[in-house]
């Protein structure tokens, strides 16, 4: 998903108070983890779920580059899973998420 996007997606639903630090969110369409690095960067706890291999590669990758960071300031890393979304709670079992965040394929 586009940052610009989502951070507008994030931003919105933190003013409605809909989410908070600490909260889950899942994309079920994940790509290389832009989602998840915003998530994260709030304080938000991430599952993302994509069906490319090499794009999970990627999304782990962007990832890395923030780990220290992030265990610097506590926050949590994000969580990618290869897997087709349509079996989402197979790949990311029975997380229970406060939102769904997503930018799908169609």
């Amino acid at each position: 998903m586009a940052r610009g996007l989502v951070v507008r997606i994030f931003d919105e639903l933190f003013a409605l108070d809909a989410l908070k630090p600490g909260d889950v969110v899942c994309d079920p369409f994940s790509g290389i983890g832009s989602t998840g690095i915003e998530a994260a960067s709030r304080g938000l706890q991430f599952i993302g779920c994509e069906l490319e291999p090499k794009f999970v590669a990627l999304a782990n990758d962007n990832i890395e580059l923030h780990r220290r960071t992030w265990e610097a300031m506590g926050r949590p890393i994000p969580v990618m899973v290869c897997g087709d979304s349509r079996q989402l709670r197979q790949h990311v079992g029975p997380v229970l998420a406060a939102a769904v965040v997503a930018s799908p394929p169609f």
